[in-house]
């Protein structure tokens, strides 16, 4: 199924309408790792759905903190998950840094698994400590629980569906009665282990080596926030794509940003090299794209779970192209397994620029 959304609202917000965040750590394994995260809390309506969102690359969770403080009224709990290194989030040791650049492949797919495993993991704590409710099966109201995987933290979240036969069964199974939504948003083709197009471009080492080191991930965080002018998209043309150059008229999201949300959201404590660096993890990267997405042994692991795709229209290139990469996976596989959104006039951001539009979205999907 292809949606193009587009809606326009007229919303006057008040201050009562915005609830604080609070901020926590769950340790997901023996060793002592422990994901960071912040909680919208609680809407007073029951039930209500938890949404489960995941960040990308060099911004941490902060970056859903206006979908946040507007998700009780729409009755969501949003969680936002640091990954590993973010946030305060256990940063990746020397061990694991080593698999990652020069690992064996059983090596890089037990990372691969670890990572899956560990937000599972922590999911399933987060929902025993809050008593997250069941999904009772009905399509059309609250409750259970939505992962959202953003961008390159669909490395993460795949990871997590694909290995959801590596939790132990009572945390199994307290995710298959919760778990009804998986939204990719915005990936990228080689965040899901598949091919970049020859035309791909980002101001980073793996396309562009003259930039100076220094200036690579500030000039990232400037581009991958613009507004880009592609041709007609439903031409699914490559050539119609503007694979590089933003648009001159529309300000970029971080524009949006004071100095001291900058400073809270970009977050330099990881090497964003490293993110960029399990890119090269493809094999890996693609058996989890397809376990989560095509496999229907595992899918039936997760019986309420509909997937989606959404990406919009003046997203940097990787979105747009991405999905048609989806799209001639999910034909090819019989149709089904994934359903796609397009949402007209907004960039990579959409959550921070136009939180409103971004929750009604992931209703839309979640109560389908």
């Amino acid at each position: 199924m292809r949606t193009l959304f587009t809606l326009v609202l007229f919303i006057v917000s008040t201050a009562s309408s915005i609830s604080p965040l609070s901020q926590g750590s769950i340790v997901v394994d023996g060793n002592g790792t422990q994901l960071t995260y912040t909680d919208s809390g609680a809407p007073d309506s029951h039930p209500y759905t938890t949404i489960f969102a995941v960040n990308g690359m060099g911004f941490n969770g902060g970056i859903f903190s206006k979908i946040q403080t507007l998700a009780p009224s729409r009755q969501l709990r949003i969680v936002a998950v640091n990954r590993r290194g973010y946030a305060g989030s256990t940063p990746f040791s020397t061990y694991e840094q080593n698999v990652i650049l020069n690992g064996t492949a059983d090596q890089q797919a037990e990372f691969s698994r670890n990572i899956g495993v560990e937000l599972l993991m922590f999911m399933d704590e987060f929902i025993q400590d809050h008593n997250i409710s069941v999904f009772n099966g009905d399509k059309n109201s609250a409750g259970g629980v939505a992962v959202v995987a953003w961008s390159i933290g669909n490395m993460a979240g795949l990871s997590a569906i694909a290995h959801i036969e590596d939790v132990p069964e009572a945390t199994r199974s307290r995710l298959a009665s919760r778990i009804r939504s998986f939204i990719m948003q915005e990936s990228s083709s080689n965040a899901l282990g598949l091919p970049a197009p020859a035309q791909n471009w980002v101001p980073l080492d793996i396309s562009d080596p003259t930039i100076p080191a220094a200036q690579q991930y500030t000039a990232f965080a400037q581009w991958v926030t613009a507004y880009f002018d592609h041709g007609n998209l439903s031409s699914r043309d490559p050539d119609v794509i503007s694979w590089v150059v933003p648009s001159s008229f529309t300000p970029f999201t971080i524009f949006n940003m004071t100095v001291s949300q900058y400073n809270t959201i970009v977050d330099t404590s990881i090497n964003p090299a490293l993110d960029a660096d399990q890119l090269a993890l493809a094999p890996v990267l693609e058996a989890n794209y397809r376990a989560s997405n095509f496999n229907s042994t595992l899918r039936g692991l997760l019986p309420h779970m509909e997937n989606w795709f959404i990406t919009g229209t003046r997203s940097a290139s990787f979105g747009p192209y991405c999905i048609w990469v989806v799209e001639d996976d999910n034909a090819a596989a019989g149709g089904g397994f994934v359903n796609f959104m397009t949402i007209d006039g907004v960039n990579h951001f959409m959550h921070w620029d136009d939180p409103e539009l971004t929750l009604s979205v992931y209703q839309s999907m979640i109560l389908s």
